[in-house]
């Protein structure tokens, strides 16, 4: 598939874009460590509790982690959505926004294909009006040397009138 390189995007739309991008994938980024912080607190709850020797304090001890790490990412899944309202209103804007380009680029590319075609009828009009323009030029020439013929040719009659009138 070939690119159209005559598309031009705006650096400011570019660079909103791309923030919108780093945005989405830091969110996603710090999603994923706020479900794996509470995982890696369970394994050691679990290992905790298959030992022999438990010690109370130590099994409510990483509960009180646990919790502690579950209501952060709590928190840090509510912040992400809040920016999941916004990443829709965004998406949605970019939707329409690709939609529009891709409308663009099918009417640029109806127009190129109708440009060759006026192009070729305009290429045929051109050869049209140049093979009048020749013929005319010749039935200019034909004129004038007709013209040029028959100037002689009276000449030529009144040459001999007058000299049918003097003997």
């Amino acid at each position: 598939m070939q690119q159209d390189t005559s598309i031009q995007i705006h650096p400011s739309e570019l660079k909103h874009f791309l923030r919108h991008v780093c945005m989405a994938s830091k969110g996603h980024k710090e999603g994923e460590k706020a479900r794996e912080k509470p995982d890696r607190q369970v394994r050691k709850i679990k290992k905790i509790s298959l030992e022999k020797n438990i010690k109370k304090e130590n099994f409510e001890k990483e509960l009180e982690q646990l919790s502690e790490k579950i209501k952060l990412g709590s928190n840090k899944e509510g912040k992400l959505l809040k920016h999941i309202h916004v990443e829709e209103d965004t998406l949605r804007y970019l939707t329409k926004k690709i939609k529009t380009l891709e409308s663009d680029i099918s009417a640029t590319k109806r127009g190129s294909k109708k440009g060759k075609i006026n192009k070729e009828k305009i290429k045929k009009f051109t050869n049209t009006i140049n093979q009048i323009r020749s013929k005319i030029d010749q039935l200019i020439k034909a004129k004038r040397y007709k013209e040029d013929r028959i100037n002689e040719l009276e000449k030529k009659i009144k040459k001999s009138k007058v000299r049918r009138l003097s003997p």
